[in-house]
């Protein structure tokens, strides 16, 4: 059996189970009410309504429903099914949530602040986590490794407690001696071939691990300040530090002109461990500083149906370790990655998604060889990169970047063993890139003109790159090699060029193409995604 026919049959097995776990045994459906509900009441008498979700999940037994109820009230809450031993084949357990959305954030109220300096206040009651939620918006955590100026240094606990320093412009980590004291009384004499470069906004800084939190610091035999954040923020600007939030509102506005919401919950739904058959379904969450559904361990068994997520502080979905998922219809917006399944072993089967506006990655693969995904009938809008992958199949995919997007957007970012067909993609900065370790085979394209390169980093893009029936604007340049410089050449002179080659087949450069033309359901090319997926894709826009 092939590893394709192998994820269809689990997926088979999969909804046959659910079908067989509707129509067989007794089960008993748990109802949430978060607004009537008791917990005491409903864990003696399960006709009752539970207050809580996670009080209802510690009662369910294979074949149950956990139904929530929509109120005018929303859901402050989490489904954590963290030690929850699961259902059986063919009586999944089933979490409805009819629509509900489980939000991870909390209201700070102007009253729970003081002022910590002037225009700056302080809190400890609910401090945020990863982002701070204001009149709507999202707000990074500002880092003192982005506000030290030249010759300061600064401490990042909360950031793999490493060390920072900004090194003045035209100078080497090794023009400066620095000496760091330690807890234990210690001092420790910096080595400079150990500086690396960090994660700051400001290029000079650098970073050194290992270290205690600092009691002093000399620079050059001079003692030095460690630079907080909290000391230095900007308007509208938020850190946290020792279990401790800072704000400093708008300029021009007191705390009560805005509305602040700290991320408190970690996932909207948590599953892990060994557990196995589940169906998660209709439920939105939103505001969490980790993961809109999360699953890790050895889950197996575990069907999502219409799961949605948005202001994420990392994914909308994400799956681990050697977990076996599958996701059929959702909407994932403005999270650090939409989806980012990252198993060892194991499968996922997603299919029927949008994907837009996500901070780093639309549709992210990470796999070492011995997962197996598929992804089918995908949108990915306005994603920084929109699809990056390996140990994938994938069929009728739209990848678009529209007018006005101000980041840049590489639509396809393939490593080992990617097949994928009926591939739109339309107005990103970049089409594709390949690598010395990729496997890809590419057939059924459309590409809209003016997507900047296919960047393969190899000496010869037929080792790695296999194209069929592709039909792409003018505008696209074929570049490759090992290292800099590359080689280039324009797409249809390269596909002229290879016109021969059994790994590139039936490709053309129509110069007439434009993306409007391309993005209109009612005009319809022989390859290239659905018309049904640019519909879709058209009432996202208006919504």
């Amino acid at each position: 059996m092939t590893h394709q026919q192998l994820i269809h049959c689990r997926v088979a097995l999969a909804i046959l189970a659910l079908f067989i776990g509707s129509t067989t045994g007794t089960a008993v459906e748990l109802t949430v009410n978060n607004v009537t509900g008791n917990d005491t009441t409903a864990s003696a008498d399960h006709s009752k309504p539970f207050r809580t979700i996670n009080a209802a999940i510690r009662v369910a037994k294979a074949g149950d429903v956990i139904s929530l109820t929509k109120t005018d009230k929303v859901y402050l809450q989490d489904a954590n099914f963290y030690g929850h031993a699961g259902g059986e084949p063919g009586k999944p357990i089933t979490l409805n949530g009819n629509g509900v959305t489980l939000r991870g954030s909390e209201v700070c109220s102007p009253e729970g602040w003081s002022e910590y300096q002037q225009e700056t206040f302080q809190r400890s009651d609910l401090v945020s986590r990863v982002l701070l939620v204001v009149d709507n918006e999202l707000l990074p955590m500002a880092r003192p490794f982005d506000v030290i100026e030249e010759g300061e240094v600064c401490f990042a606990p909360n950031f793999f407690n490493r060390f920072y320093f900004h090194i003045p412009k035209d100078n080497k980590a090794e023009d400066f001696s620095v000496i760091v004291g330690q807890p234990d009384g210690s001092e420790v004499t910096l080595d400079p071939a150990n500086w690396q470069r960090s994660h700051s906004k400001l290029p000079n800084v650098r970073r050194y691990q290992g270290l205690k939190p600092p009691t002093w610091v000399k620079v050059n035999g001079e003692t030095v300040d460690l630079i907080a954040a909290k000391d230095r923020l900007e308007p509208n600007e938020w850190t946290s530090e020792d279990k401790v939030m800072y704000y400093r509102p708008p300029a021009g506005k007191k705390l009560s002109d805005v509305k602040i919401e700290s991320m408190v919950r970690g996932n909207g739904v948590q599953l892990n461990g060994s557990q196995s058959h589940f169906v998660i379904k209709n439920l939105n969450v939103e505001h969490v500083y980790n993961d809109g559904f999360n699953i890790h361990g050895r889950v197996k068994d575990a069907v999502f149906l219409n799961c949605n997520a948005e202001n994420c502080g990392d994914e909308g979905f994400s799956s681990h370790d050697a977990c076996e998922t599958v996701l059929d219809g959702a909407v994932y917006s403005n999270c650090d990655n939409g989806i980012a399944n990252v198993n060892n072993s194991g499968l996922s089967v997603t299919r029927n998604v949008v994907i837009s506006d996500s901070r780093s990655v639309g549709f992210l693969l990470i796999s070492n060889g011995t997962a197996h995904h598929t992804l089918e009938n995908a949108v990915l809008i306005n994603n920084p990169s929109q699809l990056s992958a390996a140990d994938m199949q994938a069929d009728n995919v739209l990848i678009v970047k529209t007018v006005g997007y101000e980041k840049t957007a590489t639509a396809l970012n393939l490593g080992r063993n990617c097949q994928i067909k009926n591939v739109t993609a339309v107005g990103n900065s970049s089409l594709m890139r390949v690598g010395k370790d990729s496997s890809v085979t590419l057939e059924d394209g459309v590409f809209g003109p003016g997507q900047g390169v296919v960047h393969a980093r190899v000496a010869d893009p037929v080792n790695v790159l296999s194209l069929r029936n592709v039909l792409a604007g003018n505008d696209i340049t074929m570049q490759w090699g090992e290292k800099y410089p590359w080689q280039e050449e324009p797409l249809d002179q390269w596909f002229s060029t290879h016109s021969d080659s059994p790994q590139i087949m039936n490709c053309k450069v129509d110069h007439s193409l434009n993306n409007s033309e391309i993005i209109i359901a009612d005009v319809t090319h022989s390859n290239g995604c659905s018309a049904e997926l640019i519909n879709l894709y058209l009432k996202n826009r208006k919504e």
